[in-house]
């Protein structure tokens, strides 16, 4: 187990509907949504922290995620389930963002 991302974070990727193809006349078939799991690192934020949400609304988060760069982007709104060492439940609920940085992805929660 990488020392540095010690917890897991999941989601389902959003699923995709099945499409007309009006030029051969075949339908082409959706995908099922999928259940995305890695390690990540997540950090109660204790000391009341903010972010600023799409509507301007000042929001305190409750965790923030470090993600290794080389991991799927997540979309913000997606709901995730973040679980501890022990398999214990730490959160799960709505992403609130997500910033790409050189070294990681930052999430909030």
């Amino acid at each position: 187990m990488n020392e540095q991302y010690i917890h897991k974070l999941s989601f389902t990727k959003k699923a995709t509907e099945d499409v007309y193809d009006e030029e051969t006349g075949q339908w082409i078939l959706g995908v099922a949504g999928e259940v995305v799991t890695f390690n990540c690192r997540s950090r109660p934020n204790g000391s009341g922290r903010k972010k600023v949400n799409k509507d301007g609304v000042m929001t305190e988060y409750s965790f923030d995620i470090g993600i290794p760069v080389e991991t799927v982007e997540l979309p913000g709104n997606t709901q995730v389930k973040i679980t501890g060492v022990r398999n214990e439940i730490l959160f799960e609920g709505e992403m609130m963002g997500c910033q790409v940085g050189l070294r990681s992805i930052l999430g909030w929660v």
